[in-house]
C-alpha cells in the first residue's frame, strides 16, 4: 500500500516542503497445516496427508482447503473442520476462509472415522411343489449393523395352517442351491448380504374313520363251542365208598 513519508524537519541546512512517497508492505507470516484423528483408537491412514505449508500477509483473506470424505475399508474418514492452534472448543474456524493476523498461523484439521453400515435382507420361498406359502408367513425385516459388528439371524418357528404345518428348513445365501446353506446364528457384517429361507409343507396325518356296520368284512362266523359246566357234587371220600360197597354186598347175599 502507498504510504506518505513525513517531510524532513531536522535542524540546520535547507528545508524542503517536498513529500516523499514510498510503499509499505505488511510482513509475511507462515501458515502451517496438520491433521488429527478425533476417533478414539483410530489413527489416520497414511493416505490422508495435510496440505503443504505456505505464507500469507497480515490482513490477507486465506482460503481454507476442504478435503471432504476419504473412503477406506470398512467405512470412510470424514473431515470435520479446521481449528486454530489445537482442536479445542472455541478454536473452531467457521466459514471457508480466514483473515490472516500479524503472526504465524497453525491450522489443525479434525477427521472422524465413520463405519460403513451393512444390511441383511430376508426372504422366504416354498420348497414344496404346488404349494405356495400362506400370506401371513412373512420374512423378518432387514437388519442393519456397522462394519464388523455381528448381526443376529433369526430362526423361525413352525407355522401351523389348516391341513398341515409349514416347517422351516434353513437359510441360504442369495438363493436356494447346494453349497449356499447358511447355518450360523449370527454374522459379522463386512458387506450387504441376502438370506433366503426355505419352507416345506408337511400335511397332517389322515385319521381312520369309524367302521360301517353294514360292510361285509369277508369273514364267516365261527362255531361256538358249548361251555362245559362243572359239577358241583362232591365225590365221597375213599373210606365212605368202601362202606357203601360192603353194605350193598351184604344186602345182596340176604
Amino acid at each position: 500500500w502507498p504510504r506518505a513519508l513525513a517531510p524532513w524537519s531536522g535542524g540546520g541546512g535547507s528545508r524542503s516542503n517536498t513529500v516523499s512517497l514510498g510503499y509499505w508492505r505488511p510482513a509475511m507470516h507462515n501458515v502451517t497445516y496438520s491433521y488429527e484423528s478425533v476417533s478414539e483408537g483410530r489413527a489416520l491412514p497414511d493416505g490422508i496427508v495435510a496440505p503443504p505449508a505456505g505464507m500469507a500477509r497480515a490482513g490477507e483473506e486465506l482460503t481454507l482447503p476442504a478435503p471432504g470424505s476419504v473412503p477406506v475399508e470398512g467405512g470412510s474418514w470424514e473431515f470435520k473442520g479446521w481449528y486454530k492452534g489445537a482442536i479445542a472448543e472455541g478454536n473452531e474456524v467457521s466459514g471457508a476462509s480466514i483473515t490472516m493476523g500479524d503472526e504465524d498461523l497453525a491450522l489443525v484439521g479434525a477427521w472422524e472415522f465413520r463405519p460403513a453400515v451393512h444390511r441383511v435382507t430376508f426372504s422366504y420361498v416354498s420348497g414344496t411343489p404346488g404349494k405356495d406359502l400362506p400370506g401371513n408367513l412373512t420374512a423378518p425385516a432387514e437388519v442393519e449393523a456397522e462394519h464388523g459388528t455381528p448381526a443376529t439371524v433369526p430362526t423361525p418357528s413352525d407355522h401351523k395352517v389348516d391341513g398341515g404345518t409349514w416347517v422351516f428348513k434353513g437359510w441360504y445365501r442369495d438363493s436356494v442351491a447346494p453349497g449356499n446353506e447358511f447355518t450360523e446364528s449370527s454374522i459379522a457384517l463386512t458387506e450387504d448380504i441376502s438370506l433366503v429361507g426355505l419352507w416345506e409343507f408337511v400335511a397332517d396325518p389322515v385319521k381312520p374313520g369309524p367302521a360301517d356296520p353294514g360292510t361285509d368284512t369277508g369273514k364267516k362266523p365261527g362255531k361256538k363251542t358249548p361251555a362245559v359246566k362243572k359239577s358241583s357234587a362232591k365225590l365221597p371220600a375213599t373210606g365212605d365208598a368202601m362202606i357203601v360197597a360192603a353194605a350193598a354186598a351184604a344186602t345182596g347175599a340176604a
